[in-house]
C-alpha cells in the first residue's frame, strides 16, 4: 500500500467548517508512473464545532498487516445535524448530492433525542436558526443542482436509487422523526 500527500486545505476558507482537508493520491502495489490515475482520497479533519454527545473511538483494522488504526470519530448524530445544516443554509444553491444519500441512510441510525440535541448545538454554534420543522424547510428546497450530481454521488453502488426517490424517503424520515422537538428544562 502507498500513498501521496497532494494537498491541503483550509476548509474555512472553502466557506465549509472549522478544520483542514488532506488530499492524497493513494493505492495497493507499486505506484503508477502517472499519479493521476491512482485514487484520491480526501480526509476531513474537522475543529471546533461541537460535538454531540461525544466523539467515540473507532478501530479500522490495517489491510495488510496485523493490528488496528484507532480513530476518535463523530457520532453519527453530529454527522447527520452538520449534513442537515449544509442541506438547509445552501438551499436550493446546494450541488452536494451526497448529503442526500447520506442522511437517508444515517437519520434512521440516530438517536431522536441526541440528533434533535446535535442539531440545536450545531446550528447554534454555526449561528443558525433551526426551522420549526426540518422536513417542511427541505421540502421547500429546489433540487437541480443536487440532481446533478447524482450519478457522481451514487458511483459504484450497485442498485442505488434515482435521486427523487431517495430525497421523498428523506422527507418521510424528516417527518416522522418530527425534528427538532422543544429541548426539556433538566
Amino acid at each position: 500500500m502507498w500513498f501521496r500527500f497532494q494537498e491541503l486545505v483550509d476548509l474555512k476558507i472553502q466557506s465549509e467548517y472549522g478544520g483542514i482537508r488532506l488530499i492524497f493520491r493513494c493505492g495497493v502495489g507499486e505506484p503508477p508512473e502517472n499519479l493521476r490515475r491512482a485514487q484520491l482520497v480526501h480526509l476531513d479533519l474537522g475543529t471546533g464545532d461541537p460535538v454531540t454527545p461525544k466523539e467515540s473511538r473507532y478501530e479500522t483494522p490495517f489491510l495488510l498487516s496485523e493490528g488496528n488504526l484507532s480513530w476518535r470519530v463523530y457520532p453519527v448524530e453530529t454527522i447527520s445535524a452538520e449534513k442537515l445544516h449544509c442541506l438547509l443554509t445552501r438551499g436550493s444553491d446546494n450541488s452536494r448530492a451526497k448529503d442526500v444519500f447520506d442522511l437517508n441512510l444515517f437519520l434512521p441510525q440516530c438517536n431522536p433525542d441526541i440528533l434533535n440535541r446535535a442539531i440545536m448545538e450545531t446550528f447554534s454554534h454555526r449561528g443558525a436558526t433551526v426551522p420549526d420543522v426540518i422536513a417542511d424547510s427541505i421540502r421547500g428546497i429546489g433540487t437541480d443542482l443536487m440532481k446533478l450530481g447524482w450519478k457522481s454521488a451514487v458511483a459504484g453502488i450497485d442498485g442505488a436509487a434515482d435521486f427523487d426517490t431517495v430525497f421523498g424517503q428523506l422527507i418521510e424520515t424528516l417527518d416522522r422523526m418530527r425534528l427538532p422537538t422543544p429541548i426539556k428544562a433538566t
